[in-house]
């Protein structure tokens, strides 16, 4: 603990002991680190002796695509002084091959000194990329395999495995990198699966399993585990306890999807009356982005809300000339606390369910407004809506302002909302750059929209060319 000017002995105890990498570092561009705390080998399998012993870890361990961004916001930062706090957003390669999600708070302790504060979100980050790929998935095994993707992705798994008996499904798919898939086989009953032991052990017991390098955590069902999600990692040990909490929270999830993806097969296969199935899916989905949403808020925020109190109590300890980092520290806290609120509402907005529709869409269009960009709600007076039908248009109107507010560089936005005896028809239009929608085949987002009204029997249209703003249109039949 070398050069740490005014910071305290009991906040560095404190920042060692909390659920997050809180470092300590020179005010200079590439933040030498003067220390780091333990959390990072738990995080990310750096020691911070590694991490100490490279005065470029902070930039050098950054995703090559994140790091150009990032250095220039800490350039531009440190050139304005430094004088509020920084919050940042990127990828970073773990030790044992992962990419990681990061947030990360840091601002000036010192002169020359700056205090950081970086929490691993590549749980949260994983689990819902892979729901939205999974929302509209027309087969299990598409959602299988979705799932086996985003597990070797996030506990660094070079192959990764499906065993269903049930189902008579045995897959097994290999991996480059992690996320990154080069091979699937679908097995016959006869063929060797490699790790089947492990698999055969945790659907016995229903419970996940750690042993060396195999992780396995079973899928639950109505009647007992319905199959097991199983991999083998990279490296052998590393965090057993926090690859296999990551590999629980997938197979939980995975459930939700095949009972979504078992719900289209079924559609299909019997003809049963189309929309009754949709609305279910659309409860399941949203109940579980509701489920996300509360556990954002009691987990995550009971748990810095403690942290802050501990740091109050602290802070009684130490002299009044020496408590300015501590406020600066409580101020970090309340920030990320309300960061998880706005996630929280974002994942289930209460105003769609207290107000309706119409009110949630002026709620939010509120919200998202300001002094450079306008957003105008013409919403004629509507019937009552399904409930699955206020969600979608909500979500496809909360997708399609964000895409504007980030990309389109627009000063005005406006969104219309009418119907009529058969259908009701959501508009989003806006005055920004535009661009060319056939280059934007592959955008989640814009797939997202378009399976949500597909989904209820509805279209989804998008008009747009460079410099000639874009237009969003939604219909969906009443």
């Amino acid at each position: 603990m070398i050069g740490l000017g005014d910071l305290s002995e009991p906040l560095l105890r404190l920042a060692g002991s909390i659920d997050a990498i809180i470092y300590v570092a020179g005010r200079e561009q590439g933040r030498p680190l003067r220390w780091v705390s333990p959390a990072v080998e738990r995080f990310f399998c750096f020691t911070p002796e590694e991490w100490l012993a490279d005065p470029d870890a902070l930039q050098r361990h950054v995703h090559p695509d994140d790091r150009e961004r990032l250095r220039g916001e800490l350039s531009a930062w440190l050139e304005d002084g430094a004088g509020e706090a920084l919050n940042l957003k990127y990828r970073l390669c773990a030790g044992d091959g992962r990419i990681c999600w990061c947030r990360e708070s840091l601002f000036a302790a010192a002169p020359q000194v700056v205090v950081g504060a970086i929490i691993d979100v590549t749980e949260l980050m994983v689990l819902k990329s892979t729901l939205e790929a999974v929302a509209s998935a027309a087969h299990p095994r598409a959602s299988v395999l979705a799932f086996c993707d985003a597990m070797a992705q996030a506990l660094a798994l070079g192959q990764v495995g499906w065993l269903a008996p049930g189902r008579g499904e045995r897959l097994v798919c290999s991996y480059a990198t992690p996320g990154r898939r080069i091979d699937e086989r679908w097995l016959g009953e006869g063929e060797a699966l490699p790790g089947e032991e492990v698999a055969r052990e945790a659907l016995e017991s229903g419970r996940s399993v750690w042993r060396d390098d195999r992780v396995a955590a079973p899928v639950p069902g109505a009647r007992g585990p319905q199959g097991v999600l199983f991999g083998q990692a990279r490296e052998r040990g590393l965090h057993a306890a926090r690859r296999q909490r990551i590999a629980e929270a997938l197979a939980q999830q995975l459930a939700v999807a095949l009972q979504r993806a078992d719900l289209i097969v079924e559609l299909e296969r019997t003809s049963l009356d189309r929309q009754r199935l949709a609305d279910e899916l659309v409860r399941a989905h949203e109940a579980e982005r509701g489920r996300l949403a509360t556990e954002l808020h009691d987990g995550a925020g009971q748990t810095l809300t403690a942290a802050m109190i501990q740091l109050d109590l602290a802070a009684r300890d130490v002299p009044e000339a020496a408590r300015a980092p501590f406020g600066a520290a409580r101020r970090q806290i309340e920030q990320t606390l309300e960061d998880l609120r706005r996630l929280s509402h974002a994942l289930r907005p209460a105003a769609l369910d207290r107000l309706g529709l119409t009110e949630a869409l002026l709620e939010m269009c509120a919200a998202m407004g300001g002094p450079s960009f306008a957003v105008r709600v013409d919403a004629s007076r509507l019937p009552p809506l399904p409930p699955q039908h206020a969600v979608a248009l909500f979500r496809i109107a909360q997708s399609a302002l964000t895409n504007v507010a980030r990309h389109a560089s627009a000063s005005a936005a406006e969104v219309r909302l009418t119907h009529d005896a058969r259908s009701v028809t959501l508009e989003i239009a806006d005055d920004g750059r535009g661009f060319d929608p056939l280059l934007a085949t592959r955008s989640l987002g814009l797939q997202a929209m378009r399976d949500r009204a597909a989904l209820l029997g509805g279209t989804f249209s998008l008009t747009s060319a460079p410099g000639s703003g874009t237009t969003v249109r939604a219909v969906l039949p009443l």
